[in-house]
């Protein structure tokens, strides 16, 4: 848990219970957030500094904490490459709560086998 924790400094509790299930390890969320507690674990909120979309911001914050601030850039290549493995993680790995902790992926596998879902109006 503190491993995820150090590598993923954005996720709180629940993102890890989502993972060390995925992992393997059975343990309710309960435990988890006990043990997050116990670990003095938490997430490192930032008050926003301008206004814009909530999810815009949600997203922006990510990618600052979670690569930006994470790696250093010795070339643009080397920018471009890192950037790129974080897309790649943040779509295909991270559990996302607003799809039932699916990473995005999932979502598009879904979409190209279904077809685009069905508007609340229609019908």
């Amino acid at each position: 848990m503190t491993e995820i924790a150090e590598t993923r400094v954005r996720y709180g509790y629940r993102r890890i219970h989502v993972l060390l299930r995925r992992e393997g390890w059975n343990v309710n969320a309960k435990r988890t957030y006990r043990l997050y507690k116990e670990m003095g674990l938490q997430l490192r909120h930032k008050p926003p500094k301008r206004r814009v979309k909530a999810k815009l911001r949600s997203f922006n914050g990510k990618f600052r904490a979670e690569c930006l601030n994470q790696h250093w850039f010795m070339s643009l290549d080397d920018a471009v490459g890192k950037c790129e493995a974080w897309r790649r993680d943040y779509n295909e790995v991270r559990p996302h709560s607003a799809i039932g902790n699916k990473p995005a992926i999932s979502l598009e596998n879904w979409s190209a086998a279904h077809g685009p879902p069905l508007s609340a109006g229609a019908g």
